[in-house]
């Protein structure tokens, strides 16, 4: 969807009618003239009201906007639903943006605020250590996952193929998780043990990164074996080194009994980092790069309180007051 977010597009007058049509039915306004009605309908699907304007009245506007304008009705943005189109011009912010368009810097997800972090880590794997990384939902954990996997061949002088990841979310049970891993290391499907024993001839050193480990949580699908397994496995004995991302404190996790705690939570003991929201100072780092040689300016406190400092949600806002501002630049 990447490429999808830098179209620019209007609705067909099919689609446009039915944009209508739904608004009006969840608006109550039979008459169908919403020229009062606009800040009502922005705040219904979470936009600005320039942007919405714009759709109204069947101008152009990005894909992602029209994207979210339709969805906000439960209405679908198919292919035979918009007419590709240039990017709108923007005469009022001219001086300050070439000629030439600039797509909205807050579109595309970019790794930003963890370089030391992630340098950290990778001095970690380069000693055989392993790594854990708590935090809330959208504080970034799987952001380090993927630049782990995308920069480690470079950064540790490996080959691509020995960094591993798997999102556990997308994982049914046990079995499931270790087909998934023969899946990814080129083995024929096989059983822990059997893994254990290819993993181990192969005398090749992998790094395996487990996303939202924390749904190991469930005894009936993943026991207390496959913890345990996962933990002999990082042992230095073998050549696999893990780096886990959970919302909770891995001995919250697996309280195997009242005794003993998580085998996991014993391994990463030493090696476990904690993860937060940005503060103050972050966002207006993050959002100040994005808008830097573009002429705009925001108010990076009203960014911060109303995101909470979640890096998904502060780039997102960022994006539709950009996009609010080229469309409208009297504000």
């Amino acid at each position: 969807m990447v490429g999808e977010s830098k179209k620019y597009c209007l609705l067909t007058d099919e689609a446009h009618d039915r944009l209508r049509i739904a608004i009006q039915e969840t608006l109550d306004e039979p008459s169908g003239n919403f020229s009062g009605l606009v800040s009502e309908i922005a705040r219904l699907v979470s936009l600005d009201d320039g942007p919405v304007g714009k759709i109204l009245d069947r101008k152009t506007v990005s894909y992602s906007t029209l994207k979210k304008m339709m969805e906000g009705f439960d209405l679908e943005l198919t292919e035979n639903s918009y007419i590709k189109q240039a990017p709108p011009k923007s005469p009022g912010v001219a001086q300050a943006r070439s000629k030439a368009f600039l797509p909205n810097p807050f579109e595309e997800a970019v790794f930003w605020g963890r370089e030391e972090l992630l340098r950290q880590i990778f001095e970690q794997l380069g000693k055989g250590g392993s790594q854990a990384l708590i935090g809330p939902a959208g504080c970034g954990k799987s952001k380090i996952l993927e630049a782990i996997v995308r920069e480690g061949a470079d950064r540790l002088g490996r080959d691509s193929n020995s960094f591993l990841y798997i999102d556990m979310h997308e994982i049914r049970d046990e079995m499931g998780f270790f087909n998934e891993l023969c899946h990814l290391l080129d083995f024929d499907s096989c059983d822990q043990n059997q893994l254990r024993r290819k993993l181990k001839k192969s005398q090749k050193s992998y790094v395996l990164c487990l996303d939202e480990i924390h749904v190991l949580t469930d005894e009936a699908f993943f026991p207390v074996a496959t913890r345990n397994w996962l933990k002999a496995m990082a042992d230095a004995e073998y050549p696999l080194q893990l780096v886990v991302a959970s919302q909770k404190e891995l001995d919250m996790l697996f309280p195997e009994s009242p005794l003993r705690s998580s085998p996991l939570a014993d391994f990463f003991r030493s090696q476990t980092v904690q993860l937060g929201y940005w503060s103050l100072a972050q966002v207006t780092g993050f959002v100040g790069d994005r808008l830097q040689g573009t002429g705009v300016e925001f108010d990076m406190v009203r960014i911060w309180e109303e995101s909470g400092g979640q890096p998904r949600w502060v780039r997102e806002l960022a994006g539709q007051l950009y996009e609010a501002i080229v469309a409208r630049p009297e504000i």
